[in-house]
């Protein structure tokens, strides 16, 4: 299956590939607990990663998100989900259905660099950082 390159959002320069996982992969990475969740991130994106390599772990948050909801989108076939969840205020179950599409309509690259440059003074001295 192909996936189109995703130019890094917060570095629109930077040409990410992605292959399909396999369903090993799958069941390997998808059971991640919340404790072990970017480290499997991680993980998983330089692993599907084609060409070149970027390792994820420099990237910002937001774009490991992005290249995870790339994957996503470009290995299935219908993008509708229905999300079930118990009312707060009727105690009943309810559906809602969506279109995992509609998430990407206004998703922007960044324009700035991905960091603020900051002097932070420390035992007398100020120092620069990100």
């Amino acid at each position: 299956m192909y996936i189109p390159p995703l130019p890094l959002p917060s570095n629109p320069n930077v040409e990410l590939r992605f292959r399909a996982h396999t369903v090993e992969e799958s069941l390997e990475y998808g059971n991640a607990t919340e404790e072990l969740e970017e480290e499997f991130t991680t993980r998983y994106l330089n692993l599907v990663q084609e060409g070149e390599k970027h390792d994820s772990a420099l990237w910002t948050v937001q774009d490991r998100r992005a290249a995870l909801y790339w994957i996503w989108m470009n290995t299935r076939m219908k993008h509708g989900h229905t999300l079930s969840y118990t009312c707060g205020h009727c105690n009943q179950l309810h559906q809602h259905q969506f279109d995992m599409a509609d998430l990407g309509a206004e998703l922007e690259l960044l324009q700035v660099p991905p960091f603020v440059e900051v002097m932070i003074p420390v035992q007398g001295r100020r120092l620069s950082g990100f």
